[in-house]
């Protein structure tokens, strides 16, 4: 990883393990400048089971109207249950980016499964 003031991640973290996650974090921390920024796009999941349920119906609601075939539909559901107990909520990753060294971190974005999270290392030089 190159030294800098930004990086980004962009939908990729959520197919990794909890702890690769958390190397993605301290790595993108020990490479940034002072003031420096991580930006990360992902797919991450909700907090409990009644909200992950809707965020799910509005999900494939949103698929149909959008003409994807039932299949597809179908498999990137058992993708992501397979998956759901080894993705982040936003607020868990929002303190893999503290833990990381991070001073700053917040959510300028989220809908539905989709979030971005940003960290911002301190504007003092390490």
């Amino acid at each position: 990883m190159a030294t800098g003031s930004e990086h980004s991640s962009s939908l990729c973290l959520h197919h990794v393990s909890p702890a690769d996650r958390q190397e993605v974090a301290r790595k993108a921390s020990s490479v940034l400048h002072a003031g420096g920024r991580f930006i990360c796009g992902d797919i991450f999941r909700a907090a409990e089971d009644w909200e992950e349920r809707i965020l799910t119906a509005s999900w494939v609601k949103g698929m149909k109207r959008e003409g994807a075939p039932d299949e597809v539909i179908e498999g990137m559901l058992r993708q992501r249950a397979g998956r759901l107990p080894e993705i982040s909520t936003i607020t868990d990753f929002r303190r893999s980016l503290l833990a990381a060294g991070f001073e700053r971190t917040w959510v300028p974005f989220t809908h539905g499964f989709v979030g971005l999270a940003a960290g911002m290392m301190s504007t003092h030089s390490k």
